[in-house]
């Protein structure tokens, strides 16, 4: 049900519009792993600005 749920979450317009489908495709690429048993992994940055893969 979660997935079905991922485009209610996409409002707004312009720049806010963009980072919510941004967030959204995240969203649902989580869920859609976990749905196929995938382990997750996503790329975070420090606090330096570098990049770090982690899994969640």
């Amino acid at each position: 049900m979660a997935i079905a749920g991922v485009p209610e979450r996409i409002r707004g317009y312009g720049h806010v519009k963009l980072a919510n489908v941004a967030t959204a495709n995240a969203r649902q690429s989580e869920l859609l792993a976990r749905w196929r048993g995938v382990e997750v992994r996503m790329l975070r940055r420090d606090d330096a600005g570098h990049d770090s893969a982690t899994a969640s």
